[in-house]
């Protein structure tokens, strides 16, 4: 009689990964203190390729200024979100396997998956689209009407305030379905709608570490914004490759 050793490794039936060497299985449950590591983690990933990293925030951040501001082209920048995620996951998987990060991998995303990233950014906007406009689009016509009237206008205001609140609400499990699916699909080629599912369980799962490490990217961010956001050059690197040691502490087998 051979008995199960509840320790294991989760086995996985997954039969879409392709790296042998990164095997994929279902995800599981960590410790709490890991979202303090996965930061950490993040940060060894920057100080790796310091440079090259800060170079790719520096046109990265050109990028998403000309695109917003030339007419048609912020949507486009829009439907590319995943397309940029993806490509800069490749570069920290890339880091992690013993090779320098460069600038050519916040490109690496028009290179393979591409459709499957720009169909995962569609959905994504489509998604955010459809829940202001059913939470907040009522209230909003609503001030319009009564525009003349401060009394309804201040309810109005009390309204929509607790219309967004329902949306933010409303997007944290969106969030969650979507803040694995990226690296998924480009890392393990895990077809759109799986990845989803998996990125939600993997984050359920995980609830508290991933308020810890929520509690503090959020401090990291308010105190890279102090010196002239010059901060942000060092937490938005962390911050890409923390979300990849939490995928490869939740997702794989190391």
């Amino acid at each position: 009689m051979t008995e199960s050793n509840p320790y294991a490794t989760p086995s996985s039936d997954l039969d879409f990964t392709s790296n042998s060497d990164f095997p994929l299985h279902e995800p599981r449950a960590v410790a709490i203190g890991q979202g303090v590591a996965w930061l950490g983690a993040g940060f060894d990933y920057f100080k790796r390729s310091a440079g090259q990293w800060i170079l790719t925030c520096i046109v990265g951040f050109v990028l998403m200024v000309v695109l917003s501001i030339l007419p048609f082209l912020n949507i486009i920048s829009s439907i590319l979100t995943f397309v940029w995620v993806g490509g800069l996951m490749l570069g920290v998987k890339a880091q992690h396997d013993g090779e320098g990060f460069k600038i050519s991998y916040l490109f690496a995303g028009f290179k393979q998956h591409t459709g499957s990233l720009i169909l995962l950014s569609v959905l994504m906007m489509v998604i955010v689209i459809a829940v202001m406009a059913v939470t907040l689009g009522q209230f909003f016509f609503q001030l319009l009407a009564q525009s003349g009237n401060p009394e309804a206008v201040a309810a109005g205001m009390t309204s929509m305030v607790i219309g967004i609140l329902l949306a933010l609400t409303i997007m944290i499990p969106v969030y969650m379905a979507f803040w694995f699916a990226p690296l998924l699909i480009v890392i393990h080629n895990v077809p759109i709608v799986k990845s989803l599912q998996m990125s939600f369980v993997g984050c359920l799962k995980n609830i508290l570490p991933f308020l810890v490490y929520g509690i503090l990217l959020l401090l990291l961010y308010l105190i890279g914004m102090i010196p002239l956001f010059l901060g942000l050059l060092v937490v938005v690197p962390m911050f890409f490759g923390s979300v990849f040691a939490a995928y490869k502490d939740i997702f794989v087998d190391q």
